[in-house]
């Protein structure tokens, strides 16, 4: 992103320019994150689902998510 939008832009316009993509990328995590829940349940049991929020953290310390 180029810095001069960042003295240009308004204040409003500014923000939904930079939160608008953070928050579509949010959603899409989300949606992982339920159909991950939703085949480690279903094929690899429910010792491996209650062990998945712990990989998740994992994930997003290493920025791999």
């Amino acid at each position: 992103m180029d810095c001069e939008v960042f003295v240009k832009l308004p204040p409003t316009k500014l923000f939904f320019r930079c939160a608008v993509p953070s928050m579509i990328t949010m959603v899409f995590g989300a949606l992982y994150q339920i159909a991950d829940g939703l085949f480690v349940g279903r094929f690899i049991g429910e010792d491996a689902l209650a062990a998945q929020p712990g990989q998740y953290f994992a994930r997003l310390d290493l920025g791999t998510n």
